[in-house]
């Protein structure tokens, strides 16, 4: 990198559509000077945050001493500006949900509910070829049947594979723009949805192009531990009376095989973890914001790590609770409304896609302060912060 990232102190120039100027610092330093130059920010987010009040702010207590300016870590928004622990991270995003739920959760609800609105319309064009196969049932199947069932298989699993399609591409574009939130929100201001749009909007592209690149890895990951399980069972299968010995090689190979490459998956979605937030603030291209996610998280593994299982354990209970409820309230339906069961289903694709509208934007925020937190503790980030926030 060749300049380096310093926060806007001046919101009300605009010159190009940059987050601030980036560039390096000696690795592994843990503290550094602010940057004087500040580059220009286009959003003007100058709403200030409520309900946060810099140390420089506060009142003493009788007989208590005015702090210093900056002598211990001021929180001017949802974060201290200091390297973080694992639990802050979390605290962190619920603080950027609570202080700017109109442009975290708007915009959210606006994607996904087109991204619904298309599973549910897919779900509805295999569902009305459903009638033609309770023959296939009651063993009176005509070879039309046969074939219909055929297409019918084939049009869910391309109705399936299209909507996770849909729904990987629309939870990349939510999270790269609900990044831009939250990176004001450290500093205490409120981006309204027309700011964070514009701010984006140029990076489109480029956010899709890195969620089909990272989707692409995964599924060669998925497609090398299909094959591998697949080429062991086949040379089981062609084995003459093979002994007891070699099927349970081949089921321990198999494992082993799969373990592997699981754990080299959950490597590269830690150490990729971050490249949205590099690729939106940073103006990054795909593969460099992949080569920047990697930097800043070396050595910081098991940090990352436990934040994302933390964020996963309360995203899924979230929307586990919530599928529950919808899907006990549409069986309750059909139970009662068998008529209606095909109307039933396509409402309950609707509402799962769109329970995650609710959960994608603290998914989102953890993105966004974990990579701060990185910045924080490998560049000294949080001086540049402190220099921003006493300035704005």
């Amino acid at each position: 990198m060749s300049d380096s990232w310093v926060p806007p102190t001046n919101d009300s120039e605009f010159s190009t559509p940059r987050f601030g100027a980036y560039g390096s610092q000696p690795s592994g330093s843990q503290v550094s000077q602010p940057n004087p130059s500040v580059s220009s920010d286009p959003g003007g987010f100058d709403q200030p945050a409520q309900g946060y009040v810099s140390p420089e702010q506060t009142v003493p207590m009788p007989g208590q001493q005015q702090p210093v300016s900056f002598s211990y870590a001021p929180k001017p928004g949802i974060i201290p500006l200091r390297p973080l622990g694992v639990f802050e991270i979390i605290d962190g995003a619920f603080q950027a949900l609570r202080v700017n739920p109109k442009t975290m959760f708007l915009m959210s609800l606006v994607t996904m509910t087109i991204i619904a609105s298309i599973s549910a319309l897919l779900s509805w064009i295999v569902l009305r070829q459903m009638p033609s196969l309770v023959s296939l049932f009651d063993g009176t199947a005509s070879d039309e049947d046969l074939l219909a069932s055929t297409q019918v298989s084939l049009t869910s699993n391309i109705s399936s594979i299209s909507s996770s399609l849909l729904g990987a591409l629309a939870t990349a574009i939510i999270t790269g723009l609900l990044i831009v939130a939250v990176s004001r929100a450290v500093l205490g201001r409120i981006a309204t949805t027309s700011q964070v749009w514009e701010r984006t909007k140029p990076r489109i592209w480029a956010i899709i192009g890195l969620a089909i690149l990272m989707n692409a890895v995964y599924f060669l990951i998925s497609a090398a531990i299909f094959a591998g399980v697949i080429g062991l069972i086949f040379t089981g299968v062609s084995m003459d009376h093979p002994s007891t010995g070699i099927i349970v090689a081949l089921v321990l190979i198999g494992i082993a095989w799969t373990v592997a490459w699981i754990i080299v998956a959950i490597f590269l979605y830690v150490r990729w973890s971050v490249s949205p937030a590099a690729l939106v603030l940073e103006n990054l291209s795909v593969f460099a914001s992949l080569k920047r996610s990697w930097a800043l998280s070396k050595g910081s593994f098991w940090h990352i790590f436990g934040v994302q299982v933390i964020t996963m354990l309360i995203v899924g209970t979230l929307s586990g609770i919530m599928g529950g409820l919808v899907g006990g309230a549409l069986a309750l339906g059909m139970m009662f409304s068998p008529e209606h069961t095909t109307l039933l289903i396509v409402i309950e694709t609707f509402l799962t896609n769109l329970i995650s509208a609710i959960t994608i934007p603290f998914a989102a925020a953890t993105v966004a302060l974990i990579y701060v937190n990185l910045r924080m503790r490998r560049e000294g980030f949080d001086a540049n912060l402190r220099q921003a926030a006493a300035e704005l």
